[in-house]
């Protein structure tokens, strides 16, 4: 994209027509409009994007099969070496073409990986994939084989009738002697090995905690309400007590989108980690953990995205623009047709209440509605003209391969007739809504994490409607946990009622100086930051002072000792993500905070520490890529 725009730049400056072409820009006053320019400014320039999109092919397929062949036969260091070798097989598998034996050979492939992975029902499914494909016959013993040991580590009851079956086709494989004794003595060592030696899998997919939702806010405890004045706009304040650690809402996304750097690991519809996936059928951009995500995806949004997404990655589309045309997909499929949805629309701008724009027409903030995303806030007018321009430019070239790829308008568009979709209605009002979510998304849009290792990696985004009307500090009161297709949200600090909670958009005060973190949220969400941390100029990390200076009292420091008594040991348990049977852990940081919170003021060090650690044990029990330490051969 940055290519597009840098080319259409130039045709511009080459006609001398940056400034009449900005002052008629700068005049529009709704999307639409900007959108109906941008289309007549590429016609006038005869600006047209490249129109180049991987497809499956067997080349492909073969080349990333062998890559992966390269690392699962070298000599392995570490369990890491197989997920780079599992997610090459799994890219194998997406270039692939339909009922191929490239496509069975990959799975096969891939099934040993994960058997080395110790994910044995994974490896299962692989195996009966490639059963089902054309796999070689001459392979089928060595791949039986293969199944036998994971129904072994399974102690599954199938295991005797699937071992006669191996014998029978390791007679059609034409083995030497020393071969066949060594897949023989395969088959009998799978027959010894009982569940207590088996497997070490993680189960991806976290409990999601229960709460008594409320009328207003059904994702949401009784503990919050929404409320709105000039100052702060829509925001959220306790309506009682609160503790730390307490869980205060539970909120399932509208919607999600996986980075692209996760394209072939992690499912493109629920995000979790897809160890045996499935390929869509039509595209190499997709994968999916399972067959009923892939109907859902393309149910809702990727029998679009399907015939798009190429395209616009082959231009460099990032993961914004992708999401902001998945959204406008959605909403159309919501209501059913272009005209509900203009209708729809046109009834929450009419709200007069700033409170509770975006509810439905009983006062309830829905989550699962598209008017919870359609009202939050685009900060069109806080945006310099440079910026508007690029996100217009974006938005019309996704609606530009939409109109002429797919059937979305229930017509295919010239793309060479630029007049052709710029004079259609229903096209004009996608355009503008695909331009709105290309506002709303920077300044609204939350992180889908992960633990792996020791760092916190980007699953995906997701469109929180709720949590997105929670405004910023630089040490926030409130943090978020990721759990599978749920965000849970929890206190950090006591907070007493009528307090505003605080999240933080990705720029804490102990990681990030004051003047830099100011210029960071005014650029993306356009506003200056008075939190507590920037009026007071609070210390980054390393020059923050423990309670030991900022306590007098000898009695009061050893409350504070013996509350931290095992802190340290926590911290090693956090640290090594070996916490799933010390749940007390938890309770005990909670102690700890409240001790603290007792007798000192902040910044504290020792605060900070035992904050941190807590987020870590709530994360930890949250989504996680686990890897387990392998011996290897």
């Amino acid at each position: 994209m940055d290519e597009l725009l840098k080319n259409l730049h130039s045709s511009i400056v080459a006609k001398q027509k940056q400034e009449i072409l900005t002052k008629k820009f700068m005049t529009f006053e709704n999307d639409q409009q900007r959108i109906l320019f941008m289309y007549n400014v590429l016609e006038e320039f005869n600006i047209i994007p490249n129109e180049k999109c991987e497809i499956k092919n067997s080349t492909d397929s073969c080349k990333f099969r062998n890559e992966g062949n390269q690392i699962f036969t070298s000599k392995i260091i570490d369990a890491n070496d197989y997920i780079k070798a599992w997610e090459l097989y799994s890219k194998s598998i997406a270039f692939a073409e339909n009922n191929s034996e490239e496509l069975a050979l990959a799975f096969a492939n891939r099934s040993a990986v994960l058997v080395r992975l110790e994910k044995y029902s994974d490896a299962l499914k692989d195996i009966e994939m490639a059963l089902k494909l054309n796999y070689p016959e001459h392979l089928r013993g060595k791949l039986l084989i293969r199944k036998t040991e994971c129904l072994a580590f399974l102690n599954d009851p199938q295991l005797m009738s699937v071992y006669d079956e191996c014998l029978f086709w390791l007679d059609k494989m034409n083995l030497d002697n020393s071969r066949r004794e060594i897949f023989e003595n395969k088959l009998i060592n799978a027959k010894k090995i009982s569940m207590k030696n088996g497997s070490n899998q993680i189960n991806s997919y976290p409990c999601v905690p229960m709460i008594v939702g409320q009328e207003e806010i059904p994702c949401a405890t009784s503990a919050l309400a929404v409320k709105f004045n000039d100052t702060f706009g829509r925001h959220v304040v306790t309506t009682r007590d609160i503790e730390p650690g307490e869980i205060l809402a539970v909120e399932k996304p509208y919607s999600m989108i996986l980075t692209t750097e996760n394209m072939y690991t992690h499912c493109g519809h629920c995000l979790g980690i897809a160890w045996s996936s499935v390929p869509c059928e039509h595209c190499v951009f997709v994968v999916y953990c399972s067959e009923n995500c892939k109907e859902l995806a393309w149910q809702l949004y990727h029998d679009i995205e399907c015939q798009v997404t190429g395209f616009l990655l082959n231009l460099d589309m990032n993961k914004l623009g992708l999401f902001s045309m998945r959204l406008a997909i959605i909403a159309v499929r919501e209501f059913g047709n272009f005209e509900k949805l203009r209708d729809e629309l046109v009834h929450v701008d009419s709200c007069q209440d700033e409170r509770t724009k975006g509810f439905s027409d009983n006062g309830i903030l829905e989550s699962d509605k598209y008017r919870s995303i359609y009202s939050l806030v685009t900060n069109t007018e806080k945006r310099s003209s440079s910026d508007l321009f690029g996100r217009v430019l974006n938005a019309s070239i996704i609606l530009y391969f939409i109109a002429k790829r797919t059937l979305f308008f229930n017509q295919t568009f010239d793309g060479n007739n630029l007049t052709s979709i710029s004079s259609n209605n229903d096209a004009m009002f996608i355009g503008g809504l695909i331009l709105r979510h290309q506002q709303i998304i920077p300044s609204n849009m939350h992180t889908v994490s992960e633990e792996r290792n020791l760092d916190s990696e980007d699953r995906g985004s997701a469109a929180l409607p709720f949590y997105s009307l929670i405004n910023h500090s630089c040490d926030p009161n409130v943090a978020r946990s990721s759990l599978a297709e749920h965000v849970v949200l929890y206190a950090l600090y006591p907070m007493e009622k009528d307090t505003q909670i605080f999240d933080n958009y990705g720029f804490h005060y102990a990681i990030m100086p004051k003047a830099e973190r100011r210029l960071r949220l005014s650029r993306q969400f356009h506003f200056q930051c008075e939190c507590i941390p920037c009026r007071e100029s609070w210390p980054t990390y390393f020059k923050l002072p423990s309670f030991h200076i900022l306590i007098q009292s000898n009695s009061d420091k050893m409350k504070i000792e013996n509350a931290l008594i095992k802190f340290n040991e926590y911290v090693k348990f956090a640290t090594d993500g070996k916490i799933d049977d010390k749940p007390y852990i938890l309770n005990d940081l909670i102690k700890m905070i409240k001790v603290l919170m007792t007798y000192v003021t902040l910044p504290c060090v020792e605060v900070n520490n035992v904050v941190e650690t807590l987020k870590r044990v709530f994360d930890l029990n949250g989504n996680r890529f686990e890897v387990p330490s392998l011996k290897v051969a």
